[in-house]
């Protein structure tokens, strides 16, 4: 460990303690989350009939509501709101794998259409941008 790491650890009373290399068996609880976070992406991909490519949207948004969720054993309080000190907002929570609809751009738009036709593509929502409460989404037909 560097020394500039050690006198930031030292300045803000963070207490560090290591563990041997290669030896998860030292780091159970931090095993025990990385487990749970999987099991979610394993469960949210397999109950939408998900592609596994997308493991990586499933791991993010699992680790965005988990943070979300409530802990016993933080004092009913959320990873959230230890963290930022308010409680997370959580209105513009979807379910993993819903179906959305994206606005096209009119010069994206093929050829003409009437007022009525559909101007919108058919996506999969697999995820959330913290920054500004949108969604993250996946266009199963292939097509960009």
């Amino acid at each position: 460990m560097s020394r500039r790491t050690q006198e930031f650890l030292f300045a803000n009373a963070i207490h560090h303690s290591t563990s041997g290399p290669f030896t998860p068996a030292q780091n159970g609880l931090i095993q025990r989350h990385n487990r749970t976070v999987m099991e979610c992406a394993r469960t949210m991909l397999a109950a939408r009939n998900l592609p596994h490519k997308l493991w990586g949207e499933a791991v993010l948004a699992a680790v965005y509501l988990l943070n979300r969720m409530i802990s016993k054993r933080s004092g009913d309080k959320t990873p959230f709101e230890l963290v930022f000190g308010r409680k997370p907002q959580i209105q513009h929570l979807r379910v993993f794998g819903a179906t959305a609809r994206m606005k096209e751009q009119e010069k994206k738009r093929s050829g003409y259409q009437k007022k009525l036709d559909d101007h919108s593509r058919k996506l999969v929502m697999v995820g959330y941008c913290e920054a500004n409460h949108t969604y993250r989404l996946f266009d199963q037909s292939g097509s960009s």
